[in-house]
């Protein structure tokens, strides 16, 4: 089954998976399947990171945003500190009526 969403993740989010302890890396492809499937249960976050969704699993964050028919994978990292640590790639579309993630 085509789950009609493209997973990218940016290279120096791989590079941070390739370190991770090998129980969080079964979770977090896990995770990206799921996103593939259905990116739109993400929350959605405001201020300076609209646009962009995170998704939860355990303590896990997953930063990424939609474009297209892509699900771009920004940041991940435990949730004490992704936050303060992620700094956006680029500015978000604005006036789209949909805080600048497409469907």
């Amino acid at each position: 089954m085509n789950p009609g969403w493209t997973v990218r993740i940016a290279p120096d989010v791989r590079s941070a998976i390739s370190i991770l302890p090998p129980a969080r890396k079964r979770l977090l492809r896990e995770v990206l399947r799921h996103l593939a499937h259905k990116p739109e249960e993400g929350k959605r976050l405001e201020r300076e990171l609209r646009g962009y969704l995170s998704y939860r699993a355990r303590t896990l964050r997953i930063i990424y945003r939609l474009e297209g028919r892509n699900v771009l994978i920004e940041a991940i990292g435990d949730r004490s500190e992704i936050y303060e640590k992620f700094t956006p790639r680029r500015v978000p579309a604005s006036g789209t009526g949909t805080d600048g993630v497409g469907r």
